[in-house]
């Protein structure tokens, strides 16, 4: 119980928990302004070696083909046609990646550093549950949520464009095999799609938070 004026324990423990938020919010924005560090190669990287290793052997076959009719591999038509898919795949991965670059976009291809780190274990779990929508919105983690959430946005335009071009070389190899190419179709419009519906799903709940509270 407190005396005169004083403060009592749960006032104390109320203020000691609004610091320890304040604290991990300041913390999180420090190392988002800084830009964690992407741990080995990033996202966009990844990507776009991947879709210059697939583009380089759809240029070896459908190359030869245009260079050697006699000994093609597969028809003028379908060879100049893989070319090109393999040709805009890579431009289009190594414009995302160079972007990526330029904005401070890159995004880790594995687990990599995220300022979740900076939080502690409880910390982490409020923060984490929040963000997904499963518990409602606090003010001492909405700073936070918003941050992270804005922060998973940013790369996700560069993220697209390399992922889009490592799709369009891996059908230009897939042709002309009829199951392979539509295997790979399917794998296309899933990845695409999954992308999209992840970038709006996060936009719905950033718009959410600042809703909630405006200052974030």
């Amino acid at each position: 119980m407190s005396r005169g004026g004083g403060r009592t324990y749960a006032d104390a423990m109320e203020s000691d928990a609004r610091e320890d938020w304040g604290a991990a919010d300041e913390r999180v924005q420090q190392v988002i302004e800084g830009r964690y560090p992407v741990v080995g190669m990033s996202s966009q990287a990844l990507s776009t070696v991947m879709a210059g290793v697939f583009a380089a052997i759809t240029v070896v076959t459908a190359g030869g083909s245009i260079v050697d009719p006699s000994n093609a591999v597969v028809s003028l038509p379908l060879a100049v046609i893989k070319l090109a898919l393999a040709l805009v795949g890579v431009a289009l991965a190594v414009v995302g990646w160079q972007l990526a670059r330029r904005r401070n976009e890159l995004a880790p291809a594995g687990s990599g550093y995220s300022p979740v780190r900076t939080l502690t274990s409880s910390q982490r779990r409020v923060v984490r549950r929040q963000t997904r929508g499963r518990d409602t919105l606090t003010a001492e983690a909405a700073p936070i949520v918003a941050a992270l959430l804005r922060e998973r946005l940013a790369p996700a335009r560069t993220v697209l464009m390399t992922v889009a071009g490592l799709e369009l070389t891996l059908l230009g190899n897939a042709l002309p095999t009829v199951w392979l190419s539509i295997l790979t179709a399917i794998v296309i419009v899933s990845i695409g799609a999954a992308v999209v519906v992840s970038h709006r799903i996060d936009t719905r709940r950033l718009a959410a938070v600042e809703r909630a509270f405006p200052s974030v």
